[in-house]
C-alpha cells in the first residue's frame, strides 16, 4: 500500500492552479486574438469603402479616362481645407437621405426687371409668399393654397411662367408680362388634373422647360404614378397626354433645343431615358443601367443638355445625366460626341469630407463656359460646387458651410441634410443659388461660373433674405 507523504496534495493543488491560471491565460489570449482578427477585417472593409470613395481608379470608367487637359492644373489641385473635418467617426452613416422639401422656389421676374431674382414660398397652411430681393414677402394669392411652390421658365426675353400645385393637386400656371406676375383678372390659370388622362391630382412638383420662344412643356406624375405632359404652343394650353403609364417617382426634363426633350426617371436597380423628337416619343424606357447599388439610397437623377462640338467640328448633343448614392458620393454618366451613352458610370473626384446627400443637389446650365454646373449639399453640412465643361468634372469646391461643429448646440448629426437648395440662371454666366439654413433663414450668392482655381467657404459673401413671412 503506497504511502502519501504530507506534501503531495499540496502538489497536486499547486498543479490543479497551475492548470487553471493556464488555461485562463489561452482563453484570454484566445479573446485578444479574436479582437485582433476582427479589428483587421473590419479596418480592410472599412479601407475598401473608403478607397471606393476616394480613389477614382477602383471605380469602373473613372475620372481618369477623360482627355488630358480638361481643366487648368489650378482647377484640378483644389483641396479641403483641414479645419472642416468633422467630428464623428468614419463608421457614423447620417439618416436616409429624404427629398428635399418642395416647398420654395426660385426664378426670374420682378418689378426691377425680367432679370431680377424672385423667391417663392409655401408656409405650412399652404400660403404663397413671394419676395424680390429688395422687398417684404407678399402673399401671391390669398384664396388659393398650395402644395408645391412654383417652378419659373423664361418663355422669352421679358416673359416668365411661374409652375405650381394647389392643395386640390391642380397644376396652375401664372405669368409675367409687362413687369409684373398675373393676369387681367390677376388669378392662376388652371391646368387641371390631367383630363381623360387621369382623375388623381399631382403630388410632385412639375418639370417645366421652354424649347424655344413662347412654348412651354410641362411634366409631372399623378397619384398613379403616371407621366403626362402637357404643351402651350404660345397661344393656348393643349390637353394632357400620357408619356408613361408608371414611373418610380419624380423625373428630371431637359432639352437643348426646339426638336428635342430627353427625360429621366430612376428605380432601384436602373436610371431610365425617353426622348421625344418631331417624330414622336422613343419606344420605352432606355436603361441606362445603376451607377452603384453596394449600399443603396440612391436620389433621383438630375440632368442638363446643351450644344456641343464634335471631332469634326461640327454640332452635337450632349448631356450629363448625375445621381447621388448614400454612402458612396456622386456619379455620372454622359452623352458622348458620338451620339451614344458612356457605358459606364463615373465617379466625381472626391475632395472634400465625406459625401453628397441623395436628392440634396442642382443642376443648372451656367452659359458656354459653364455648359453644367452642380451644387450638392454634404454630409459635412456644406455645399459644394462642381463643374462639367464639356469634357469632364473638376473637383468639388466650397461655398458655404454650417458654422455650429456637428452635435453641438444641442443639434442633431447632419442638420442640413433635408434643407432645400435651388440655383437658376440666364445662361449668362451668372448662377443665382439661393439655400434655407436651419433656422428657416433664406441666404442668396450670385456666382460667377467657371470658379477657378481653390474655393473655401469664406471666399463667398451670402446675402440674407431674410425669413419667409418677416
Amino acid at each position: 500500500m503506497a504511502v502519501t507523504s504530507p506534501a503531495e496534495p499540496a502538489e497536486r493543488q499547486r498543479g490543479f492552479w497551475r492548470e487553471k491560471k493556464g488555461r485562463r491565460v489561452l482563453i484570454i489570449g484566445s479573446i485578444l486574438a479574436v479582437i485582433l482578427i476582427l479589428v483587421v477585417v473590419l479596418g480592410t472593409v472599412f479601407g475598401i469603402r473608403n478607397s471606393h470613395r476616394k480613389a477614382p481608379d477602383s471605380i469602373v470608367g473613372a475620372e481618369e479616362d477623360r482627355e488630358p487637359g480638361a481643366f487648368p492644373p489650378s482647377v484640378l489641385t483644389s483641396t479641403a481645407p483641414t479645419s472642416l473635418t468633422p467630428t464623428s467617426t468614419a463608421s457614423h452613416r447620417p439618416p436616409t437621405p429624404t427629398s428635399v422639401k418642395p416647398n420654395f422656389g426660385v426664378g426670374y421676374g420682378t418689378s426691377s426687371g425680367p432679370g431680377s431674382l424672385v423667391l417663392w414660398q409655401v408656409g405650412e397652411m399652404g400660403q404663397l409668399s413671394w419676395k424680390e430681393p429688395e422687398a417684404e414677402w407678399q402673399t401671391a394669392d390669398a384664396g388659393r393654397p398650395f402644395k408645391i411652390a412654383p417652378v419659373v421658365v423664361a418663355t422669352a426675353e421679358d416673359e416668365r411662367a411661374a409652375i405650381a400645385v394647389d392643395q386640390q393637386g391642380y397644376v396652375v400656371c401664372l405669368w409675367y408680362q409687362d413687369g409684373s406676375w398675373g393676369s387681367e383678372d390677376g388669378l392662376w390659370v388652371e391646368l387641371g388634373r390631367a383630363g381623360d388622362v387621369t382623375r388623381l391630382g399631382f403630388t410632385t412638383r412639375p418639370a417645366a422647360i421652354s424649347r424655344a420662344e413662347g412654348l412651354i412643356d410641362v411634366f409631372a406624375v399623378d397619384g398613379r404614378k403616371q407621366l403626362v405632359q402637357i404643351h402651350f404652343d404660345g397661344t393656348e394650353w393643349g390637353e394632357w397626354e400620357l408619356v408613361s403609364p408608371s414611373v418610380a417617382g419624380k423625373v428630371t426634363v431637359t432639352s437643348s433645343s426646339e426638336d428635342r426633350i430627353d427625360v429621366f426617371s430612376s428605380t432601384d436597380k436602373s436610371v431610365d431615358h425617353k426622348f421625344w423628337t418631331p417624330e414622336g416619343w422613343s419606344t420605352g424606357w432606355e436603361n441606362l443601367g445603376y451607377p452603384d447599388d453596394r449600399y443603396g439610397g440612391g436620389g433621383f437623377p438630375i440632368a442638363a443638355s446643351f450644344e456641343g462640338i464634335n471631332d469634326e467640328g461640327e454640332p452635337v448633343l450632349r448631356m450629363d445625366v448625375v445621381v447621388a448614392v448614400e454612402s458612396i458620393g456622386t456619379l455620372h454618366k454622359p452623352y458622348l460626341p458620338n451620339g451614344e451613352w458612356d457605358e459606364d458610370w463615373h465617379m466625381l473626384y472626391a475632395s472634400h469630407e465625406g459625401y453628397e446627400f441623395a436628392n440634396a443637389q442642382v443642376v443648372v446650365a451656367g452659359g458656354p463656359d459653364a455648359p453644367v454646373n452642380l451644387f450638392s449639399r454634404g454630409t459635412d453640412d456644406c455645399i459644394h460646387y462642381n463643374l462639367f465643361n464639356g469634357t469632364g468634372w473638376a473637383y468639388w469646391k466650397y461655398l458655404w458651410c454650417y458654422p455650429e461643429l456637428r452635435g453641438s448646440s444641442g443639434l442633431p448629426d447632419y442638420p442640413t441634410h433635408d434643407l432645400a437648395i435651388a440655383a437658376v440662371s440666364l445662361g449668362n454666366g451668372i448662377v443665382d443659388v439661393v439655400q434655407e439654413t436651419v433656422t428657416g433663414e433664406l441666404l442668396h450668392l450670385a456666382l460667377q461660373v467657371p470658379v477657378e482655381g481653390q474655393s473655401y467657404p469664406n471666399d463667398w459673401t451670402w446675402d440674407s433674405l431674410g425669413k419667409p413671412g418677416s
